[in-house]
């Protein structure tokens, strides 16, 4: 049944589906049915690691059309910083050096998860792509640098991979 339903060019979810449902009307009639030998294709998505290099990184920010996803992924890049944890910054956390054009950025933070101080920085392309995302805006201590929910970052990232 298996190579029946691959030579028609069936899907592997539509193949383990359809012979999951002959086993299971085959147990209804107490008929021992066994898939030991049936080599059901696997149906478990192939995740492949991206051969991130700068150059590439710096192609993949290009084709981004807002600032705010540039300066995120230029942010995330160069101070390895989580996601939940650079949406976590405001703009009191690098006022005093970006206002002094200041660069690298030193970034003085206790982990949002895990409570954790630790020391990082915002290197001299995420400090401009920063400086072009706030461009415009009203600043003010507690205003978080980026504001967007995580989800919709995701989300983003994912359509523009």
């Amino acid at each position: 049944m298996r190579a029946w339903l691959q030579d028609r060019g069936y899907a592997p979810k539509t193949i383990r589906v359809y012979v999951e449902a002959v086993q299971s009307l085959a147990k209804y009639y107490d008929i021992p049915l066994s898939l030991r030998h049936v080599n059901l294709p696997t149906t478990a998505p192939v995740n492949r690691k991206h051969p991130w290099v700068l150059a590439k990184v710096g192609g993949f920010v290009a084709t981004m059309d807002k600032p705010i996803y540039k300066s995120i992924t230029a942010s995330i890049l160069q101070s390895g910083l989580s996601i939940s944890d650079l949406l976590a910054l405001t703009y009191g956390d690098v006022k005093e050096e970006l206002e002094k054009d200041i660069t690298p950025i030193c970034l003085d933070l206790t982990r949002k998860k895990t409570g954790v101080s630790f020391t990082t920085f915002l290197g001299g392309w995420a400090v401009s792509l920063l400086k072009e995302h706030l461009a415009g805006q009203r600043l003010y201590d507690e205003m978080p640098i980026y504001n967007v929910l995580a989800h919709t970052l995701h989300a983003y990232f994912r359509q523009a991979a």
